[in-house]
This record gives structure tokens, sequence and C-alpha cells, in this order.
């Protein structure tokens, strides 16, 4: 089997077969894959993407946890852990997002 061509992650190849219905007609299937030379090279990588994430996680928690308030609290966990902004946090806790805004400026002018 010759590879046929390759573009760097992935490789194409040309394989020869026949179909069930036709088992004496000979034909050629490409078929395409993944370079998995990488792939543990890779999964390292992610590896230590993942640990790196887990500590920053544990810092935030950390960070958030010094936040008496508990509606500060929810507004900061809700923007920096669980992303939304500062209109979706606003709906959530019945604020503009424009106040939302205002509330986090003010605390970590504060702080």
């Amino acid at each position: 089997r010759q590879i046929a061509s390759s573009t760097g992650r992935t490789f194409t190849d040309v394989t020869k077969g026949s179909m069930p219905v036709h088992p004496f007609i000979e034909r050629h299937y490409e078929i395409q894959g993944i370079d998995m030379s990488h792939y543990d090279q890779l999964c390292a990588k992610l590896r230590e993407k993942e640990a790196e994430l887990q500590k920053k996680l544990l810092e935030l928690e950390n960070w958030l946890e010094g936040i008496e308030d508990e509606k500060l609290y929810l507004i900061f966990r809700l923007k920096y852990r669980d992303g939304m902004t500062n209109s979706q946090i606003g709906n959530e806790v019945g604020y503009t997002g424009a106040r939302v805004s205002q509330l986090i400026g003010e605390y970590l002018k504060a702080n």
C-alpha cells in the first residue's frame, strides 16, 4: 500500500476492492484519515493545557470565594466562570447589562 498524498495532518490513500454484488469487478477507493504519528504529541499538549486550565479555574474559584456580597458573587461567577455576557447576567439577576457592567467596574476599582 502506498500513500498517495499527504496534507500535513491528513492522508489520502487509494486502495483496490470490489463490490459485494459484482465481486469480479475491481474498483479503486479513495480513503482519508488523520496522521497518527503526531497523536501522542497532541495528547501530551492537550493534557498540559487541561492542567493549566484546571489551575486557572482553581485560582478563579479561590478569588470568587473572597467576594462576600452574594449578588456580586453570582454576577462574577456567571461572567468569569460561565462566560455569560453582561446582558445575559442582567436578565438572570434582574439588572440591565449596563448596571452589571457598572457593578463589576465598581467592585474591581474598590478591590
